[in-house]
């Protein structure tokens, strides 16, 4: 089993009372040749992951819906062929699922216990030719932003503002991020 270490690794979000649709970014640099490279994401609400300005996978709606004040399931990715010499960006973005749903419905899912702003975790895990090892994780250093979803439901859809568009915020050399993002 895959687990995440509480101590190094922390919950981020946009800042705000609600923050629609997170996206969150850092960059990082390699210190050796890579032999091996773990990402371990997971999302309180539903997530997409980019390395390098590549999707990690095709999963929809991961990371699976659970009683979330129990269970919180954890993806594992292998993106060794993901990481490049020199700078790279991993970034997530981050829509409500089934987590923070506030559109009411039948079932109760915008009255659950653990209601709260959606939010992201993650571990990427380095192993380099040299036999050492080193991790990013989420940390209050990410860059931090909303992005032009403005409102998602699972049941209503969602509200899409184009003049918020970050452009291609996934890739190292981005520039065309919103907010604080480089």
């Amino acid at each position: 089993m895959t687990e995440t270490t509480p101590s190094t690794a922390s919950w981020i979000t946009s800042p705000g009372a609600d923050p629609q649709h997170p996206l969150l970014r850092t960059t990082f640099t390699p210190r050796d040749r890579v032999t091996s490279a773990r990402l371990l994401v997971t999302a309180l609400g539903a997530f997409h992951a980019h390395l390098n300005g590549s999707r990690v996978s095709a999963d929809e709606l991961a990371p699976g819906q659970t009683h979330f004040a129990k269970t919180v399931l954890l993806n594992a990715y292998d993106v060794t062929e993901l990481i490049n010499e020199g700078t790279n960006a991993l970034a997530i973005e981050v829509g409500r699922g089934f987590y923070a749903m506030n559109t009411p419905n039948v079932w109760g899912w915008h009255t659950p216990p653990w209601k709260d702003s959606c939010r992201a975790l993650a571990e990427l895990h380095l192993d380099y030719a040299d036999g050492t090892s080193e991790m990013t994780v989420t940390d209050p250093g990410w860059k931090v932003s909303t992005g032009p979803i403005t409102a998602d439901s699972m049941y209503g859809g969602e509200h899409y503002d184009c003049r918020l568009e970050p452009g291609d915020w996934t890739p190292p050399a981005s520039t065309t991020a919103p907010g604080t993002m480089p």
